[in-house]
């Protein structure tokens, strides 16, 4: 285990892609998100890989992880993949998170429309509702998202 852990960090430190799947993965294996499915099931339904099905990845592991990707966000925004390290420490549903993401949503607000977007994503799984009252969410909605963030930033300032 230390040795796959010792991979994922230093994927998370270059931003390697796959790798932050596979730490989004572990998000969800540790929250228990396919724990009623063989490891078969749970590569073929939720696209884990075969080694996040083998693991059982503590709390520490799970802290670990989710420094990591916290300090490769703030120390890499402009990151190609930025937007898969946002996506994955969305998949904690942590709520704690919240200061850091709204620090990241200003932040991405005038650059990344994706980056921006997967921050949305986080926020609204934390239950914050950064889009409003819409039912219907893309990421191609770029102009659109902009201006939900926006007002969303303005109602969190507000309150």
């Amino acid at each position: 285990m230390t040795e796959y852990l010792d991979t994922l960090r230093e994927g998370i430190r270059a931003g390697n892609n796959d790798l932050l799947n596979d730490v989004a993965s572990a998000f969800e294996k540790h929250r228990g998100l396919g724990k009623n499915y063989t490891r078969q099931e749970q590569v073929t339904r939720l696209g884990w890989t075969d080694k996040v099905t083998r693991i059982d990845f503590s709390d520490h592991d799970i802290a670990l992880l989710k420094d990591d990707l916290v300090q490769f966000i703030q120390n890499n925004p402009a990151h190609s993949n930025a937007g898969t390290a946002i996506w994955a420490l969305g998949k904690l549903f942590d709520a704690t998170l919240k200061p850091t993401l709204i620090a990241i949503l200003q932040q991405q607000i005038t650059h990344d429309a994706a980056t921006m977007y997967q921050t949305m994503i986080a926020l609204d799984n934390l239950g914050e509702n950064p889009f409003g009252d819409r039912r219907s969410m893309s990421i191609l909605d770029a102009q659109d998202n902009r201006a939900l963030a926006e007002d969303y930033l303005r109602r969190t300032t507000e309150s």
